[in-house]
C-alpha cells in the first residue's frame, strides 16, 4: 500500500472541516493522507493551513481547495476542475458556506437558489468536481453539527452521499484522526486521568520546538544523583539542540539547556503545579521534579475511587476481536495458549478503556476434517451416535482418520463425498457433526473456565458463514477482483505473494473465502470499526492480504482499523516447538494440570511446615489460581512477537517476575491491613478516611517516593499496551509496583506492635500508600486475568 501523505493541520472546527474535505478528496482519488499536528512539525507556511507535504524536492500545497484540486486531478483524470462555474462554487464554499459550517452559524440560503437550477446530480459538470467535494463536505459537516439545511440542499446531499459513501465514512475517520493528532495532554494536564508522563513529554516537546521547530525532545526517567534526590525526569535535548540551532548567543550546550528550562518554567499549564522544579546540571542536562502535592492528590483519588482510572481514549470504537479459534473435534494444545490468553487480555484492556468489544471465537467447525472423521466413525464405530465418545476418544479417532486420509486415496474420496453430504444437509452427517461440536464445546468451556476466558456470545465458527459465501464469491467476481489461476479463482494482492483462494481448483471454498465473508460481516453487519485478529506470526501476510482485498472490495474503508496481533512460538528446553518426550503435541489440559499439581505440592509442604496461612481445605483452590495464573503470566510478560522457552521451575518461583510473586505481594498488602486492624483494634477504612486530608508523600524518603511514582505510571504503561496491543507493558507495570512495594515495606516499620499503634510520624500516610498499592494491583492484575488471593 502507498505511503500516506502528511496533511499538516491546526486546532479548531475550521481546520477539522478542511481536513475532512482533504480526506474525502484523497479517498475518491485512491490516495491516503495522515493528519499531523502543526504544533509538532515544521510548517512551510504557518498562515496557510492545512498544508499537504509532497515528495522530497516538491513544493508543498497550501490551503484546502488547492490540496483537494491536486488530489482529485491526480486520482481522477477525467474530472473537470477548470470550469468557471466550478471555481465560482468553490469560492462560494470557501468564503460563505464553509465559514458558516465551521462557526455553526445559519447557512446562507442562496445555495437553495443555485440548487433549484440544477439539471443533473453534480453542481458544475456531468461528473464529480471540486465544487461537489467542497460543498458536499461543508453541508455534511454542518448537518453533523446540528445546523438546518434547506430542502434542496438536504435532498442533493442525500443523493451525493448515497452515490459516494466516502462523504460519510471520511467524516468519522477524519474526526477521530483529527482528535488524535491534535489532542493536547497539556490542555488536560489537571485532569486526574491525564497521564503525567505524556504531559511532561509534551511540555518538553513544545519547549524544544520553540527553539527549533520539528525537533523532538529526548525525555527519560531521572537517574540517581550523589548530591541530592534523583530527578523524576531528565530532558536530554540540549546538546543536540546546541549543535543544530547554531545560535550565536549560545557558547556551550549548557546555554541551550538554560533556554529550554526557562521555556518550561514559563509554561503555566505545567509549572509549578506539575513540574515544581526545572534545574540545569552537568554539561546541559535538565532535571525535572514533579510537584509533591500533585503526586499525593493523585494517590488520594486512587484510594477514594477504589480502582485505577483508564487513560482517556481519544476515540471509542466498536471492536471485533478474533482470538483462540481452535479446531473442534480435537483437544486444545499448547499452540492455542498464546492466542487465548493474549486475546483475553486485549479484550479486558479495551473494555476497561471504554471500547465496545465483541469477542469472537472463530473455531474451525467445518470442512474436510469432518468428512474424514465421519467416514472413519462410519467404518470403525457405526454406533457412535448412540455411544457418545469423550473428547480424548474423539482426539484419537481424529488422528486415526487423518492417517487413513493421508494413506488411502479411497478413504480420501469417501471423506470428500461425506463433506458434500454434510453441506447438502444429510440427516446422519449433520447429526454426527452436531455431536462432535457439542463434545468439543464442552471441552473448550472447561479449558476457558480454568483460564478465566469468556465468550459471552458463544462461538462464531466457520460454519456460520456458509450461507454468505456464495454471495461473497458472486460479489467479488462482479467487482472484477477475481482472476483465474490454474482452475482456481483468486485475488492477488501487494501484501502477499500467495493469492487469496476464493474458489479452490475443485470448486470448493476454504479458509480464505471464509475470512473474506467474516471481515465483511464484522465490519458491515456488526458495525465494528476496529477489527483485531490474534494468530501466530506465520499468518500475518495472509491477514494483510485479506485487509487489502476487503478494502478493494469496499467491505471496509479508511475508517475501519485492522490489526493482526502476531505472536511467536512456545518452545521447549531445546528451543524447538514445545512437545512431549515422545515428540507429540502437548495437550493444554496436561500443561495446566502440571502447573496446578506443582503448586498444590508446594502449598501442602508449606502448610505442614506452618509457613502458610491457608488451611488444607483452602489449598486446592489456591493451587488452581496460582498454577493457572503462573502459566498465563509467563506467556504475557514476554513481548508477544518473540518465542519463549516454557519452564515450570521459573514460572512457579515465589520471587522474581512471576505471577506467584505478584500474587504473594498482593496477599502481603492485604495481610498488612489485617494486622493493623488486629493490633490497633480499629477499622482500617476508618483510619484511612481520617488521614486522607493530611496525606502526603515526600521525595526525601526515596522508597516512599519511588513507590508513589510506580503506582502513577499506570496510564503510561496501559497506553503503551493498548496502542501497541502488547500486554507485556502492563505486566511490567505490575512487577514494578510489586518491587517498589517490597522495598518500601522492608525499609519502613509501619506498626509498633509493643505499643499497639502505627508509626508515630508517618504511619497513617504509609497505610494509605499500602492501600493505594492494593488498589493498583487489584485493578491491573484483574485486567491481566490473574487471580487474587488475600491470604497465601
Amino acid at each position: 500500500m502507498a505511503t500516506p501523505m502528511k496533511l499538516i493541520s491546526g486546532p479548531g472546527a475550521a481546520a477539522r472541516l478542511a481536513a475532512y474535505k482533504c480526506k474525502v478528496a484523497a479517498a475518491l482519488s485512491g490516495a491516503t493522507i495522515e493528519i499531523v499536528n502543526a504544533a509538532k512539525t515544521v510548517v512551510p507556511s504557518p498562515g496557510r493551513l492545512p498544508v499537504l507535504a509532497l515528495a522530497k524536492g516538491k513544493a508543498p500545497l497550501l490551503g484546502e481547495h488547492a490540496i483537494c484540486r491536486y488530489l482529485l486531478a491526480a486520482g481522477m483524470p477525467k474530472i473537470d476542475n477548470t470550469s468557471i462555474t466550478m471555481n465560482e462554487l468553490a469560492e462560494f464554499d470557501e468564503i460563505v458556506l464553509g465559514a458558516s459550517a465551521a462557526s455553526a452559524d445559519a447557512l446562507d440560503t442562496s445555495l437553495e437558489d443555485r440548487l433549484a437550477k440544477l439539471t443533473g446530480p453534480y453542481l458544475a459538470s456531468e461528473t464529480l468536481s471540486l465544487a461537489d467535494v467542497c460543498i458536499g463536505c461543508s453541508l455534511r459537516f454542518a448537518k453533523e453539527r446540528g445546523l438546518s439545511l434547506g430542502p434542496l440542499a438536504s435532498s442533493w446531499l442525500e443523493k451525493l452521499t448515497m452515490k459516494h459513501p466516502e462523504f460519510d465514512s471520511c467524516l468519522k475517520s477524519s474526526e477521530d484522526e483529527f482528535k488524535i493528532a491534535l489532542f493536547s495532554y497539556l490542555d488536560n494536564a489537571q485532569d486526574p486521568q491525564s497521564d503525567l508522563w505524556k504531559v511532561v513529554k509534551e511540555a518538553c516537546d513544545l519547549a524544544v520546538a520553540k527553539e527549533l521547530p520539528g525537533m523532538d525532545s529526548n525525555v527519560q526517567e531521572g537517574f540517581s544523583k550523589n548530591d541530592g534526590p534523583k530527578p523524576d525526569f531528565q530532558l536530554n535535548s540540549a546538546m543536540a539542540l546546541f549543535k543544530r540551532a547554531r545560535r550565536a548567543d549560545w557558547k556551550e550546550p549548557k546555554d541551550a539547556a538554560e533556554a529550554l528550562a526557562q521555556h518550561l518554567r514559563d509554561e503555566p499549564r505545567v509549572y509549578p503545579d506539575i513540574i515544581e522544579r526545572a534545574e540545569v546540571s552537568g554539561k546541559g542536562f535538565i532535571n525535572l521534579f514533579l510537584n509533591e502535592k500533585l503526586v499525593a492528590e493523585r494517590l488520594r483519588k486512587i484510594v477514594e475511587q477504589g480502582e485505577l482510572s483508564p487513560p482517556r481514549a481519544l476515540s471509542l470504537k466498536k471492536v471485533a476481536l478474533d482470538f483462540s479459534s481452535p479446531n473442534v473435534a480435537k483437544e486444545m494444545h499448547v499452540g492455542h495458549l498464546r492466542s487465548t490468553v493474549i486475546g483475553e487480555v486485549l479484550c479486558r484492556m479495551l473494555t476497561f478503556q471504554g471500547h465496545e468489544v465483541k469477542r469472537i471465537n472463530h473455531v474451525g467447525d467445518w470442512g474436510t476434517q469432518f468428512g474424514m472423521l465421519l467416514t472413519y466413525m462410519r467404518h470403525n464405530n457405526p454406533n457412535y451416535l448412540e455411544e457418545t465418545p469423550s473428547i480424548s476418544d474423539l482426539n484419537a479417532f481424529y488422528k486415526a482418520a487423518k492417517k487413513a486420509f493421508d494413506e488411502s486415496e479411497e478413504f480420501k474420496e469417501e471423506s470428500r463425498l461425506e463433506v458434500v453430504k454434510l453441506q447438502a444437509g444429510d440427516p446422519q452427517a449433520v447429526a454426527g457433526w452436531k455431536l462432535y461440536l457439542s463434545i468439543s464445546e464442552s471441552m473448550l468451556n472447561q479449558i476457558y473456565d480454568r483460564l478465566n476466558v469468556s465468550f459471552p456470545d458463544g462461538v462464531t465458527g466457520e460454519s456460520f458463514y456458509n450461507s454468505r459465501i456464495p454471495g461473497i464469491v458472486e460479489e467479488l467476481d462482479k467487482l472484477g477482483l477475481l482472476e483465474n489461476d490454474d482452475g482456481a479463482r483468486v485475488i492477488r494482492t501487494e501484501a502477499n505473494s500467495v493469492p487469496i483462494f476464493v474458489v479452490k481448483r475443485d470448486g470448493g471454498y476454504g479458509y480464505d473465502t471464509t475470512d473474506m465473508a467474516a471481515i465483511k460481516y464484522r465490519a458491515q453487519e456488526l458495525g465494528c470499526d476496529w477489527l483485531v485478529y490474534v494468530t501466530d506470526a506465520g499468518q500475518q501476510r495472509h491477514f494483510f492480504a485479506v485487509f487489502e482485498a476487503a478494502l478493494r472490495a469496499g467491505y471496509i474503508d479508511d475508517s475501519v482499523q485492522c490489526d493482526h496481533v502476531a505472536f511467536g512460538v512456545v518452545q521447549g528446553a531445546d528451543r524447538q516447538r514445545f512437545r512431549t518426550r515422545e515428540g507429540g503435541t502437548v495437550r493444554l489440559v496436561d500443561l495446566l494440570d502440571e502447573a496446578r499439581d506443582r503448586m498444590a505440592k508446594d502449598l501442602e509442604e508449606r502448610i505442614e511446615a506452618k509457613t502458610c496461612l491457608l488451611t488444607k481445605e483452602e489449598a486446592p483452590d489456591a493451587a488452581n489460581k496460582l498454577g493457572y495464573s503462573a502459566v498465563k503470566y509467563f506467556d504475557l510478560k514476554n513481548a508477544r512477537i518473540k518465542d519463549y522457552v516454557f519452564n515450570y521451575d521459573l514460572m512457579l518461583q515465589s520471587d522474581g517476575d512471576t505471577a506467584v510473586y505478584l500474587m504473594y505481594t498482593y496477599a502481603r498488602m492485604c495481610s498488612i491491613e489485617r494486622t493493623v486492624k488486629d493490633v490497633i483494634g480499629k477499622d482500617v477504612d476508618a483510619i484511612i478516611e481520617e488521614g486522607k486530608a493530611t496525606f502526603c508523600v515526600e521525595r526525601m524518603r526515596s522508597q516512599e517516593w519511588d513507590l508513589a511514582l510506580a503506582i502513577l505510571r499506570f496510564g503510561d504503561r496501559f497506553d503503551e499496551s493498548v496502542s501497541k496491543l502488547q500486554p507485556h507493558h502492563l505486566c511490567k507495570y505490575v512487577y514494578e509496583v510489586c518491587r517498589a512495594a517490597s522495598k518500601f515495606y522492608n525499609t519502613h516499620q509501619l506498626i509498633i506492635k509493643s505499643e499497639k499503634k502505627l508509626a508515630d510520624e508517618h504511619g497513617v500516610n504509609w497505610l494509605i500508600l499500602i492501600r493505594s498499592v492494593r488498589v493498583a494491583l487489584k485493578t491491573s492484575m484483574t485486567i491481566l486475568g490473574l487471580d487474587l488471593l488475600e491470604r497465601i
